[in-house]
Order: C-alpha cells, then sequence, then structure tokens
C-alpha cells in the first residue's frame, strides 16, 4: 500500500536515548554542514564528523537486550548522483559503555553529484545470551535507531555536466568565449545531465585550472563564482520563460533539470516566488538582471 507506515518488528529505544548533534565540516573549510552546499564542486573532497551521545541503560532496557549484547554507531554517505557510498568504522559498545561518541567520514569529492545523504545507524551486535522479550531484537546488524540528513550540493561541478572543447569547433560559438553554456529550457522533468553541458574553452587554460584546481586560489574561486553567477542566472532565466515551469521542487524527480532550477531558485532567491519573478522579468527586466546580480553575486565575498 503505497504511503504505508513501515511497522519495525522488534523493540526500539525512545528517540531521546540516542541524540546526535549536527554534522559538522572540518574540510574544506571548519563549520557546521548545511542542508545546502551551494558553491560545492567535484574537486572538492569532504571530512565530516558529528558527535552521538548514547544512553546505554535506556537503550538496553527499552529494547530488552541481553547484558552481552553490544551496539555499534555507524554512519554511512550515498551520493544520489553516482550511487556511490561509503560507511565509517564503528566501535562495539556494551551495556554501561554509553555516553560521547565521534563518528567521522572521508567522501572524495570526484565521488559525488547531485545530493549527499547521510545516514546515521545504531545497530545491533548480539551476544550469546537470551533476552526475556520475545520481541527483543536478535538479527545481527538489526537497525534500532537511524538518522538521515540530506544535502544538495548545488555547485558548478555537481550540477552541470562539463567537457574541454577547442571552441573552433562549435559552430556559432566566438571563438574567444571562455565557456558556452548548451541546454533546453523546455523540457525541465528530463534529467540534467541529459539537457545541459557546460562547455569549457580550451584555449582559455586559466579558467580550466580554476575550475578543475584542488585547492583554488583566491583569482581562482572568483572564477568559479562568475561562472555559477553566469550559468545560475542563464537557467533562471531561461526557466522563467518556460510557461509549463510552476517552481514546485516536489513536482520534479531527483537529477532533473526542473529540480536543480528549482533548488538555485530556492537557494539563492529564497523569498521569491515563480509568479513574482516572472512578473518583475516582464514588467521590469533591468531590476531582474540586479536581482539576479544580487542573488548570485560573483564579488561577495570581496564586498564584504
Amino acid at each position: 500500500m503505497s504511503g504505508a507506515q513501515k511497522i519495525i518488528p522488534f523493540l526500539v529505544p525512545p528517540t531521546d536515548a540516542v541524540v546526535c548533534q549536527p554534522w559538522m565540516m572540518k574540510e574544506p573549510r571548519q563549520e557546521g554542514l548545511a542542508a545546502v552546499f551551494p558553491e560545492w564542486d567535484s574537486a572538492t573532497d569532504l571530512k565530516l564528523s558529528r558527535s552521538v551521545h548514547l544512553d546505554s541503560q535506556r537503550i538496553w532496557t527499552s529494547c530488552s537486550l541481553a547484558t552481552d549484547d553490544r551496539v555499534a554507531v555507524i554512519a554511512e554517505w550515498t551520493s544520489e548522483g553516482t550511487s556511490l557510498r561509503g560507511t565509517s568504522t564503528s566501535e562495539a559498545i556494551g551495556y554501561g559503555d554509553g555516553g560521547d561518541r565521534t563518528i567521522s567520514l572521508q567522501v572524495r569529492g570526484g565521488e559525488l553529484g547531485q545530493a549527499l545523504l547521510l545516514r546515521t545507524r545504531l545497530i545491533l551486535l548480539p551476544g550469546k545470551g537470551k533476552s526475556e522479550s520475545r520481541l527483543a531484537p536478535r538479527l545481527p546488524c538489526s537497525i534500532i535507531w537511524k538518522d538521515e540528513f540530506r544535502v544538495a550540493l548545488e555547485g558548478v561541478g555537481s550540477r552541470f555536466p562539463m567537457e574541454t572543447i577547442d571552441f573552433d569547433q562549435l559552430s556559432g560559438v566566438p571563438r574567444g568565449a571562455s565557456w558556452h553554456l548548451s541546454w533546453m529550457p523546455h523540457e525541465p522533468e528530463l534529467p540534467l545531465s541529459a539537457t545541459v553541458r557546460l562547455c569549457l574553452n580550451s584555449r582559455r587554460e586559466s579558467v580550466i585550472q580554476a575550475v578543475v584546481a584542488q585547492t583554488p586560489s583566491a583569482a581562482q574561486q572568483t572564477v568559479r563564482r562568475v561562472i555559477l553567477w553566469d550559468v545560475g542566472r542563464r537557467l533562471v532565466k531561461g526557466m522563467l520563460e518556460n510557461p509549463e515551469f510552476k517552481g514546485d521542487i516536489g513536482g520534479y524527480s531527483p537529477g532533473s533539470l526542473g529540480q536543480a532550477v528549482t533548488s538555485l531558485i530556492e537557494v539563492h532567491l529564497h523569498g521569491d516566488t515563480v509568479e513574482g519573478l516572472r512578473s518583475l522579468q516582464k514588467a521590469q527586466p533591468d531590476l531582474f538582471e540586479t536581482l539576479l546580480q544580487s542573488a548570485f553575486d560573483p564579488l561577495k565575498e570581496e564586498s564584504q
């Protein structure tokens, strides 16, 4: 039955018996991990960690675990764009060994795309003892508690397929341009990978180096922000001109062009409705352009 709630066939701990702190980034910079990473690119590796507090007495009592049972906290990452995944190391925790634990993940940027799903699990490592309750979890690796956190990766490197090409080979494209965005704004339901391509001019070595740099310099970061500004404004402008685009992120499948542009609007133009943006675009196109400049401001860091 669609939408039916899944029934767990064994006892689980109360929600406050396992308390997780927010995910934190150690690299590329040290700060809390937000639900949207607007400047991420495929050259950026992530080092993540979070603190987990376990009330072992309540876990054992509420789940009717045997005294020699153990549990383990483990984290797993999954990329929605590449379907690749990885796990953290785990530590067996016995009765009375609760308290604070730190779990860590290292994720290579080249293995990510579209979104990063972080799952934290408390799993059972059964001992040889027998529980007094028939409802106690007994199968190895039974998930007795779980938590999920999704991070939308909104940077140019995650959202747009790119290729390097000599612009002499692109008909009608000025050979002196640094990049060219090729896309189809009238088919938002199609996969982003099939409708969008960012071409980098092979003659512009400095631009290519800025895009692929593992640790970009200040100048290279500016180049990246300019590309994000240019691509972002083109996608938003073009999609608003499509009358079938409603800006409902739930109305498009994950990885689609429609979802990507809706996410751009939510992140960079938060508070503005699709209808309001369309009205401004038609009535005051110059002001609309300035709004997009402000939303995708490529000089934001320098102006602060």
